[in-house]
């Protein structure tokens, strides 16, 4: 059994290309309780900064990451929960730069941008990918389910500064959900406000792996091309293939992965055809693991570690 590592992957993003990822948190560590969310659901709620794993733990296990392969394009802190609630994010980010000269991308809901402190660590990375999916209070809230401190202003209002302010790529994701903010009126008002944030790039997504919710449903390719139209968005309602670890073990390599980003069985098994494993060996290990679980969405079957 191995320990813990805060890094993963290279794996293969839709929009980043390969991406080595960076945890800051062993456990799911966010102040929202997202009801797409393919982590599971949020158990506790945080909204104080604080430092989840020490800095120099993290720092360790990337030269370690570094020395085994340099095949990928970007790092990308993201992993359990929300990287801003990492207290010494800009540490983090001035010793990544020390080891590579690859660029830094941080995945964030963005809630925590209304405060200062955060907006000036958040600078140092060179491309910054939050989310708006709200359109007013009550579909924050619905979607959401913040900390009892956040609001849909504070949020908006903290990306609207910080995107103002920002010298590097800001890329803004909009998760869409089927039946709560795909429709006409919601689709237009979103764009208001990416109007006034004026992204670099708008991303239109749609949770095609498991949400922590079963309520939840992707929409169909017909809104997702429509809310691409009107947002002047990117759709990208696929799943993509390409994964690799650093660890030997192809069982243990795939429950790293998973602790991340829940696998579908088609990913799995492309995986373990690029390492040359056995492959109902190794699937028939996965399916005995008390550890791991599997959940069916959108006609795949996901393959979770337990929490």
């Amino acid at each position: 059994m191995t320990s813990f590592n805060p890094i993963y992957g290279p794996i293969a993003s839709r929009r980043l290309g390969r991406s080595l990822g960076i945890t800051t948190s062993k456990e799911k560590h966010c102040n929202h309780q997202c009801i797409y969310c393919q982590l599971g659901k949020t158990e506790k709620l945080y909204q104080n900064r604080t430092e989840t794993l020490p800095l120099n733990t993290i720092v360790s296990a990337l030269k370690n990451a570094l020395q085994k392969t340099d095949a990928f394009d970007i790092i990308t802190i993201a992993g359990n929960g929300e990287p801003l609630l990492y207290k010494p994010l800009a540490k983090l980010i001035d010793a990544i730069r020390n080891l590579t000269d690859k660029p830094i991308a941080i995945i964030t809901n963005g809630a925590l941008l209304y405060r200062e402190d955060v907006r000036k660590d958040l600078a140092k990375a060179d491309l910054v990918l939050p989310t708006l999916n709200g359109y007013d209070e009550a579909s924050y809230q619905t979607m959401h389910r913040p900390h009892p401190s956040l609001t849909f202003q504070k949020h908006l209002d903290g990306l609207i500064t910080f995107s103002h302010h920002y010298q590097g790529a800001l890329w803004l994701e909009v998760m869409l959900m089927q039946g709560i903010n795909d429709s006409d009126d919601a689709l237009k008002q979103i764009k208001t406000f990416i109007d006034q944030i004026k992204p670099t790039r708008v991303y239109v997504n749609t949770p095609l792996r498991t949400p922590a919710e079963s309520t939840v449903r992707a929409c169909d390719s017909v809104t997702m091309e429509r809310a691409a139209r009107v947002l002047n968005g990117i759709a990208i309602d696929f799943l993509s293939e390409g994964y690799a670890s650093t660890i030997e073990d192809h069982a243990e390599a795939i429950k790293s992965l998973i602790r991340h980003h829940p696998l579908h069985h088609h990913e799995i098994v492309a995986f373990l055809s690029s390492r040359h494993a056995n492959i109902p060996k190794v699937l028939n290990t996965l399916n005995r693991d008390p550890s791991i679980i599997t959940k069916k969405a959108n006609g795949f079957t996901f393959y979770h570690l337990k929490t």
